[in-house]
């Protein structure tokens, strides 16, 4: 009888560690998305530091695994709001609010402001990112030592 019981304790152990990755599954992938803006935003830095391309240039010349990455899995677009607007969000709002804003304001501004711009939002994102991967590793600290104790606390009770 004492098997069974160790056995449903493992169980629900177990069934706690496989939430806590698919839940940090998740976030990873909220960080794999800020990663690529960040990757799509130095792009267009780039290009428009460089060359004197419009907006839409820009896009249709970006590496399509970028725009994948981005959430944007379709082709055609021509302007930033495009592909934030055909993503699929993993982000938080107020990111995604903060690349509204890029999207819209971008190219309509002076060259150095379009610059500046960049610098800003890519700043913003990295940001996001380093507080999303703070949470995540506090998270998983924290959700796999409550599993465990648990788990523990169930044998303890059923014992």
């Amino acid at each position: 009888m004492a098997i069974f019981k160790l056995l449903g304790a493992c169980g629900v152990a177990i069934s706690g560690i496989v939430f806590v990755k698919e839940t940090l599954a998740y976030e990873k992938l909220k960080i794999s998305q800020a990663d690529a803006y960040i990757g799509l935003i130095e792009y267009i830095k780039n290009q428009v530091e460089c060359y004197n391309i419009p907006i839409d240039k820009i896009i249709e010349s970006c590496d399509r695994d970028i725009l994948n990455k981005c959430g944007a899995l379709n082709t055609g677009y021509k302007t930033v709001a495009d592909v934030v607007n055909a993503a699929n969000m993993y982000i938080d709002e107020e990111i995604v609010d903060i690349l509204m804003k890029f999207a819209n304001e971008f190219g309509t501004v002076y060259r150095d402001e379009q610059l500046k711009m960049c610098n800003y939002h890519i700043n913003e994102l990295r940001e996001y990112r380093k507080k999303t991967d703070e949470k995540i590793s506090k998270e998983r600290k924290m959700h796999f030592g409550l599993s465990v104790c648990f788990a523990a606390s169930l044998i303890l009770l059923l014992i």
